[in-house]
């Protein structure tokens, strides 16, 4: 199986050009684009090469793709029962696309607790966006958290603000309201 991460240099362009000046978009429609640049060039990367997929940010884990979401629910399960069986220190979650199966000592709870030390924060001063379950460690990590329309309703009840906007355009709602004032 090759797992070479093919070169998204194209994709990465997109993301880079979606704005037109250095200090990021100033317009709503320049914000809307480059969150789908870069929601679109994410992807891209993430994308199967033959049966594996590369994600970024997943050193310490595995994530099985697939893009019909029912079978990997359908899969979700067993593939928790066999790592509980053979005694793997794994936690199995589920986003949309991939089946995650990630070290339980590493989490995006660790991560944020890492950031915050590395750079003397504190969580007063965080703010987060999630969508699915696997984003309430961030949720318990920062002051304000808010989700896409899409969110899992479970996330979504203990969310500060809920964009009425999905995706990529509910992430450009949710960076309006935290930084107003400098959208256009």
């Amino acid at each position: 199986m090759n797992t070479t991460p093919r070169n998204h240099s194209a994709s990465a362009q997109a993301a880079g050009s979606a704005s037109s000046s250095r200090s990021g978009p100033r317009t709503r429609r320049q914000a809307k684009a480059a969150a789908s640049a870069g929601y679109s060039a994410m992807y891209a990367a993430t994308a199967p090469v033959a049966a594996a997929a590369i994600q970024p940010g997943k050193t310490a884990s595995v994530s099985l793709y697939h893009p019909d979401h029912d079978w990997l629910v359908a899969r979700l399960e067993g593939i928790a029962e066999h790592c509980r069986a053979e005694g793997l220190p794994l936690r199995i979650s589920m986003s949309w696309y991939y089946i995650n199966c990630d070290l339980v000592h590493i989490s995006k709870a660790t991560g944020i607790d890492r950031l915050l030390a590395a750079h003397g924060l504190a969580r007063q001063q965080l703010a987060g966006i999630g969508d699915t379950m696997g984003d309430l460690a961030i949720r318990e990590r920062v002051r304000f958290f808010a989700c896409p329309a899409n969110a899992d309703p479970r996330l979504r009840a203990v969310a500060d603000y809920t964009s009425p906007h999905e995706v990529a355009d509910g992430v450009v709602d949710i960076l309006e309201r935290l930084t107003p004032g400098e959208a256009g």
